[in-house]
């Protein structure tokens, strides 16, 4: 067999060579943020198959969509009219490759395959070696957490590369990992690589491109987010993204409820209730949390979530979120989370699953959200239990929360940042929705929850009780007595 020259047909330019040599330098993860037409692409095609036939293995290059990393990527041609898929040559390929699925065996073992990060379900199971995630900006950020555990149990690597989209997920891992001396990480612009002249970006800005959108693709701005964004303007310098404690609330035969530690629990609290801590004076507050929630009907792709809200502190505190659990159950998990924020406010979606949710929620007699509704014809009244998403009730939640985004609060959870990133108004059809691929779980929750704080009386605490002759001369008092020892 005649020798074989890996990488084949490429050679990298020098900005490619640090990334294109990372692992082999001994780096496990990467971050590579480039600038539109640097070749991100066609360096990774290369450093994959360059690790696959070191190691024997199965590697995976995801895409935002199955449909884009078949365009892109396997029928996908550079600007030279070389195919990308080329750069795997005959000599190293194991029998013809699979179309339908896009993977291809090499000779020595290794299985590449081209994955759509909008059905990641596809995979669960599997073991990858090694993997890129292409346009990680875009792509549905629990791919990276199905796949986490399984790169630290075997020792594989993963390569992010994109271009900004605002400060979605890509900004929240580019800013851990450019302070973390276990990944590589680099931000390469226009100016960096000079694969991009000023003169083909003049000729972009004259046939329309927005100053921001120019930003964002050849000078990597997070700043300049999505132009369609409902969000737009209100996520900058939200940077207070932290993990909680994981686990779950569990309940006693004594009706008493605990958070339990548990790093595959659904809950994530980031603050405590007020009554557990060390510092807490033993006065009470009224109507002090309130919790939203989106309901899905559990079977693996939209996820059910909760939020609840410190109407005193003004923050998110905790999260509930799971695609495993049926909207019936959803309703004992969103009892007790209620139970243990004292008594919070439940605000679930009165749409398709919630509608299970509220009745399993009235049947425990929980604290739920309700409004009387007035019946236009005969003008009776009815009871109306949970907050019904019509397209205005979406655009008015929404708005409260662009405008407590706006306020600076800290948000302490990715995922809600990640998804308010690609939370658009469709100009043609006027609705708010998450982006083709993306979700709007948390979104909504988040926005429920801030509309039970409006709905709510004003947070107070409750004043200590006056006893002995204070009170005694109190109670007089009120009653317009006279008082004497």
């Amino acid at each position: 067999m005649p020798e074989i020259t890996i990488p084949h047909n490429y050679t990298p330019r020098p900005y490619q060579e640090s990334l294109f040599d990372c692992i082999a330098n001994g780096y496990r993860r990467a971050v590579a943020v480039w600038c539109r037409r640097s070749g991100k692409d066609k360096t990774l095609i290369n450093l994959i198959i360059k690790e696959a036939m070191k190691r024997v293995g199965v590697y995976y290059y995801f895409f935002p969509t199955y449909n884009q990393g078949r365009k892109v990527m396997w029928d996908g041609i550079d600007r030279d009219g070389f195919k990308y898929m080329d750069h795997i040559p005959p000599e190293l390929r194991d029998g013809d490759p699979n179309k339908a699925e896009m993977k291809q065996r090499l000779i020595n073992g290794s299985l590449f395959q081209i994955i759509g990060t909008d059905n990641i379900d596809a995979i669960m199971g599997t073991n990858p070696v090694g993997c890129v995630f292409s346009e990680y900006a875009l792509q549905n950020p629990a791919a990276w957490d199905l796949i986490r555990p399984i790169l630290a149990e075997n020792g594989g690597w993963a390569v992010f590369n994109y271009t900004p989209r605002g400060r979605n997920h890509g900004f929240i891992l580019y800013e851990m990992a450019k302070n973390n001396p276990e990944w590589f990480c680099e931000l390469l612009t226009a100016d960096d690589t000079g694969a991009v002249t000023p003169q083909i970006i003049q000729a972009e800005r004259e046939a329309g491109m927005s100053e921001e959108m120019i930003k964002q693709e050849f000078f990597c701005s997070f700043e300049a987010a999505l132009s369609s964004c409902f969000f737009t303007g209100a996520l900058e310098g939200h940077n207070s993204v932290a993990s909680g404690a994981t686990g779950s609330i569990t309940v006693s035969k004594a009706k008493e409820y605990d958070f339990q530690d548990d790093p595959k629990g659904i809950l994530e609290a980031w603050r405590f209730p007020y009554y557990l801590l060390d510092t807490w004076d033993q006065r009470h507050w009224t109507y002090r949390y309130c919790i939203g929630s989106d309901i899905s009907e559990g079977l693996g792709r939209d996820y059910s979530v909760a939020y609840v809200f410190d109407r005193h502190l003004r923050e998110i505190v905790a999260k509930m979120r799971t695609n495993k659990i049926n909207s019936h159950i959803w309703g004992d998990h969103l009892n007790n989370l209620s139970h243990y924020y004292e008594n919070a406010l439940i605000v679930p979606e009165r749409n398709g699953s919630g509608i299970t949710t509220i009745d399993r929620l009235r049947e425990l007699k929980a604290n739920l959200y309700l409004r009387e509704v007035v019946d236009q014809i005969g003008r009776q009244v009815t009871k109306q239990y949970g907050y019904l998403e019509t397209r205005e009730a979406k655009q008015l939640i929404c708005g409260e929360l662009k405008t407590y985004l706006t306020s600076h609060k800290p948000i302490y959870d990715r995922h809600l940042l990640a998804e308010c990133a690609t939370f658009i108004l469709d100009e043609a059809t006027k609705r708010l929705e998450a982006d083709e691929g993306f979700h709007d779980d948390c979104v909504i929750a988040a926005a429920l929850a801030l509309h039970g704080d409006l709905y709510l009386p004003k947070c107070e605490m409750v004043p200590i009780p006056v006893t002995g002759w204070r009170g005694r001369q109190a109670e007089a008092s009120a009653k317009d007595t006279v008082w004497a020892v």
